[in-house]
């Protein structure tokens, strides 16, 4: 790595410790923090090129299969939906499938879901008068109580408030 090419802010923290002429309690106070501020540097741009690596090679079969692991959530979003039938949509296995499914809709499998169930249960919210139960259980949750804390999670209010706020407009 040439430091002046690729790391321009290490370079530019190492013209001012060069340029600096202090003395004393504040130059040593200067120094310590140029070192944490260069540690800090360093540190992040490792963190940076370790992210990097991490990006995973996806083919174009490979996103065709994560869409239709997509659309089969779509559609089975409020039923258990176990891990082996996603690996054998995207055939891929479950370490892969987690981390690409990540990477393509930049969510978790869980999250995919729990924003497609909040998603409905605001549908239903707004468009009928189901009780919050009904549309609990029509979102795939088996207690009322569990589908309130994640609607309360994700949209900032319970779902009741939701009704009331939207019902008022």
């Amino acid at each position: 790595m040439q430091i002046g090419t690729d790391f321009p802010e290490l370079i530019a923290l190492l013209k001012q410790i060069e340029g600096y002429r202090g003395t004393g309690l504040t130059a040593k106070m200067f120094y310590e923090g140029k070192i944490l501020e260069a540690v800090s540097l360093i540190m992040d741009r490792a963190k940076s090129n370790q992210e990097k690596k991490k990006k995973l090679h996806l083919t174009e079969q490979d996103q065709e299969n994560l869409s239709a692991v997509a659309a089969y959530l779509d559609n089975h979003y409020a039923f258990s939906v176990p891990i082996e039938r996603l690996c054998r949509i995207s055939f891929m296995g479950q370490t892969k499938l987690k981390a690409a499914f990540k990477e393509c809709f930049g969510c978790t499998l869980y999250d995919y879901i729990l924003q497609k169930r909040i998603g409905q249960a605001q549908h239903l919210l707004m468009g009928t008068e189901l009780s919050i139960a009904e549309i609990a259980q029509a979102v795939g949750y088996d207690r009322s109580e569990s589908f309130a804390k994640q609607f309360q999670r994700v949209t900032g209010l319970l779902p009741r408030e939701y009704r009331k706020l939207i019902n008022k407009e």
